[in-house]
């Protein structure tokens, strides 16, 4: 014979059990939001990327932008290779009287060569004049692009793409004008910029960071995007001739 259960014990066994169903709900929550991808994550990835690029003994770019107002003698993009501890060979397209000129840059031991449109020789130049700080500290862990790693703010794990053929996992953050200011000639130090980091998901190599900001004007946004890869590959980088 079946044991009768009275309709209040049906009605105290039946709150019990929705008491306990709305009691695990905050932990299920909580667990599933640190899933999503917390700052310490993405600090700790960061950290990981700066480590790899400072140890890397050279590197190869590719620098491209968007939104740079015309005619102002501004870096619009670039490519090339640097390594450590200070040197750099590339071509850098600036805006030149209103048209997009390519200069060839060598830098080496704190000096910036360049080789101007319709010139056969190098000349010792400022980098400033073509909107950047000196090249060959690309891979200053203290000024060259590992330090936006470090100086990254509220970093927070972003969506995963591909580049290449490797799956990167962005993060997003804010870095200091100031961090900028090193690389970037045209930026305020005072302002804040935005960045997305990519990173390679299997090793945390850093493959790519796009940064935007007021660079050349107030409230008017411009984004410079670099590329890095073939991490410690050879390059012979030596200062040329001047004339």
């Amino acid at each position: 014979m079946r044991p009768v259960i009275s309709a209040s014990a049906r009605r105290r066994v039946g709150a019990l059990g929705l008491a306990l169903t709305i009691a695990t709900l905050p932990a299920c929550t909580s667990s599933k939001k640190a899933a999503g991808g917390s700052p310490d994550k993405a600090r700790a990835m960061l950290a990981d990327a700066k480590s790899q690029l400072d140890a890397a003994s050279g590197v190869r770019f590719v620098l491209t932008s968007s939104d740079v107002p015309r005619g102002t003698g501004s870096l619009t993009g670039g490519k090339g290779v640097a390594a450590r501890p200070d040197r750099f060979k590339g071509d850098l397209t600036v805006n030149f009287a209103g048209a997009q000129v390519s200069v060839g840059v060598i830098a080496i031991g704190g000096k910036t060569y360049a080789k101007l449109p319709f010139t056969s020789s190098y000349t010792v130049t400022d980098p400033a004049k073509f909107g950047v700080g000196d090249p060959g500290r690309l891979l200053d862990p203290h000024t060259g692009v590992s330090n936006l790693l470090l100086a990254a703010k509220n970093p927070q794990l972003g969506k995963k793409s591909r580049l290449g053929g490797e799956v990167i996992q962005e993060i997003t953050a804010t870095i200091p004008g100031a961090a900028v200011k090193t690389l970037l000639a045209s930026a305020d130090a005072t302002k804040d910029v935005a960045v997305t980091f990519g990173l390679v998901s299997k090793t945390s190599q850093l493959r790519r960071a796009v940064v935007t900001g007021p660079f050349f004007k107030a409230g008017v946004n411009s984004t410079y995007t670099i590329v890095l890869d073939h991490y410690n590959d050879r390059v012979d980088i030596r200062a040329p001739s001047t004339s």
